[in-house]
């Protein structure tokens, strides 16, 4: 995958977290350039994973601070790790088979 879309992906994820941080007044919003290249790609976002052309491309890794900060416990931004096609199950939750 490209540097340009994964960058994209990365912006829009950011915005994800801000939204969960500070509800309504967050600040960040994605590029206009970083929605195109998601439009072009045809990229779309499930709980935890990234689709392309329907076809998973990554899984999201939430990860949250390890202190309260303001009473809670804040999103950090997350981790894209690739997902690995063989071993992928769409029904399960977690994404993978047992095998």
């Amino acid at each position: 995958m490209d540097k340009h879309i994964q960058d994209a992906i990365c912006d829009v994820l950011k915005m994800i977290a801000e939204r969960v941080n500070y509800g309504i007044s967050a600040k960040h919003q994605p590029s206009n350039t970083s929605i195109l290249t998601l439009k072009e790609n045809k990229i779309t976002f499930d709980d935890d994973f990234v689709f392309q052309d329907n076809e998973p491309v990554y899984r999201i890794e939430r990860r949250f601070a390890n202190r309260k900060i303001g009473g809670m416990y804040k999103e950090l931004l997350p981790n894209l790790v690739p997902v690995d096609q063989d071993r992928f199950d769409g029904n399960r939750r977690n994404g993978y088979s047992d095998r």
